[in-house]
């Protein structure tokens, strides 16, 4: 399965799957001049962005690409979710601007 979103001007907090999800790889572009970061969530309630603590942080640098692959994937036992943010601090909820990323992620 592939998840895809294109950032609007929020946290663009978004359900990837329901329990039992194995992330195999990730293709994000970030088109901002300044790092962005992409927060992961495990977690059968819904996560607060800022609040939540996430299960992993990606960061993309400025203006690039960045393609990661987990060839034994990364599993989430429980339901999984997607936000996006600012800064890398767990407690950061300042959104992002629309169109700074184009996050893409391979989960089975």
């Amino acid at each position: 399965m592939k998840f895809r979103q294109v950032s609007l001007a929020t946290t663009n907090l978004a359900r990837v799957k329901l329990m039992g999800a194995n992330l195999t790889g990730a293709l994000i572009i970030n088109t901002n001049a300044a790092a962005r970061y992409v927060k992961l969530y495990e977690s059968t309630d819904t996560p607060v962005v800022g609040t939540t603590v996430p299960a992993m942080t990606i960061e993309v640098p400025a203006s690039s690409q960045l393609a990661l692959a987990w060839p034994n994937g990364v599993n989430f036992s429980q339901t999984m979710w997607m936000a996006t943010t600012d800064n890398a601090a767990d407690s950061d909820a300042t959104a992002v601007g629309a169109g700074d990323l184009i996050t893409q992620l391979f989960v089975e």
